[in-house]
């Protein structure tokens, strides 16, 4: 190798290695930039020197600036002077350009004409983390500080000031689902939860299934019921529950059939949802002619009154029916407005005789109720259905049954008759009530 080849080699090594070094400086220029930015940038103070300042250090933050106006054709007539379309016109395509070169140039994302209708969402920090069921979480930390005293209103808006948040930032947190380690931080000390722990976010779940899993199937610990609960257990002192009530109840005949919807009397906490059993006795009857009349199937309806959206989550016999002594109990899946079917297992004359309960696992179990949410339960019957009942009488006596059930209900033959063959046997309603310790 001669003397020139020597010399390029060096040079180039030389080149190489000096190009290393820049490299290395300038990649901790930039991480001490970034770290400046995060600590320096107010989002809600920002100009939109400190905002391209920010964004050249790689820190995403929000945009400082309003959501603009629309903006105006290039042609459309101006009030105060025609000829400043075009600088109007022209301002915005250079600031367009602008935004594109920047954009083409580094990482960073287009910045938005101020003349545009461009919709400025917050950008979200590098640390930020995804809370499932967020907004309810928010609510209840809202509600336990506020029952404590810790804030004046129960709502987003105090806790964001107590909390040393900015108000839109909390917001556009929860919107989101995003909330940074600055964020959690606040809300953990104020709240005196552990952030790190799974009933506030379950790090064994993936983000793509917190993202997409409805409530109902969710199989993570970080659900607001999980939430609710540690933080009641924090603030004991506070403790609310929830007990219901019987308000009323009417039966055609209680001897014959009479029914109870019930908490078994258990105080429930705040958020945690509450089961009802249903207890149901059904009793046959004799005719002075000395004929016994039953019923083999009856229907089980509950209906849910609530402002706050209360409904049903879990419940028995759906989708797969349930065994209940000698009779079967199918459900159906609405969620304010349920019903069931028991019916009677055997041949004729085998009637529902005797007290049938759910005894070893709830009827149904409301979600979402508030202090004065009632719940209606009825049991009826259809006379028009001649499944419904069963008479043990002789052969003369078969082609009347009809005429039997009619003189039998007659007090009850016009409600019937409207409601297509439906007659109520027994109706309860209860009430939830809310209780402070």
């Amino acid at each position: 190798m001669d003397a020139a080849a020597i010399d390029e080699a060096a040079a180039l090594s030389a080149a190489a290695s000096a190009f290393g070094s820049g490299v290395a400086e300038r990649t901790q220029q930039r991480q001490d930039s970034q770290q400046d930015a995060e600590q320096a940038f107010d989002p809600n103070h920002g100009t939109l020197l400190s905002w391209w300042s920010a964004q050249s250090a790689g820190c995403s933050v929000p945009y400082p600036w309003p959501s603009p106006a629309p903006r105006e054709p290039f042609d459309a007539p101006r009030k105060a002077n025609r000829g400043d379309t075009k600088s109007y016109g022209l301002r915005n395509a250079l600031w367009d350009d602008i935004g594109r070169n920047w954009t083409r140039n580094s990482n960073v994302p287009a910045l938005p004409s101020p003349g545009r209708a461009d919709s400025l969402s917050v950008l979200t920090m590098p640390n930020a983390r995804y809370i499932y069921q967020a907004q309810e979480k928010i609510a209840v930390i809202y509600t336990v500080l506020f029952r404590a005293q810790i804030l004046t209103k129960p709502d987003m808006k105090a806790l964001a000031t107590k909390a040393g948040i900015p108000y839109s930032t909390l917001k556009s947190a929860v919107q989101s689902h995003r909330f940074s380690s600055v964020v959690e931080d606040a809300l953990a000390k104020i709240a005196q939860f552990d952030r790190e722990q799974p009933y506030w976010v379950d790090e064994a779940i993936p983000e793509a299934t917190r993202r997409s899993a409805p409530p109902d199937r969710y199989a993570g610990r970080d659900t607001v019921e999980q939430f609710r609960h540690r933080l009641n257990a924090e603030w004991h002192g506070n403790s609310v529950s929830f007990r219901a009530s019987q308000r009323g109840y009417a039966a055609l005949d209680p001897h014959m059939t009479r029914h109870e919807l019930s908490d078994l009397g258990q105080a429930t906490s705040d958020g945690v949802a509450i089961p009802f059993f249903l207890t149901a006795h059904f009793e046959p009857f004799f005719h002075p002619s000395g004929i016994m009349f039953g019923f083999r199937k009856a229907s089980v309806t509950v209906e849910i009154d609530c402002t706050n959206g209360a409904h049903v989550g879990d419940r028995l016999g759906y989708p797969v029916p349930a065994q209940i002594r000698d009779a079967l109990l199918s459900g159906d899946g609405l969620s304010r407005q349920l019903c069931w079917v028991i019916e009677r297992h055997g041949l004729e004359p085998a009637v529902l005789q005797g007290e049938y309960s759910t005894v070893d696992e709830p009827l149904l179990a409301v979600r979402d109720y508030q202090s004065g949410t009632a719940i209606i339960s009825c049991i009826e019957v259809n006379l028009f259905d001649r499944a419904s009942y069963a008479t043990d009488a002789g052969p003369e006596l078969c082609g009347n049954k009809q005429a039997l059930i009619e003189q039998i209900f007659s007090s009850e033959l016009a409600e019937a008759r409207s409601r297509h063959g439906w007659i109520m046997l027994s109706r309860q309603e209860m009430v939830i009530a809310r209780y402070e310790r």
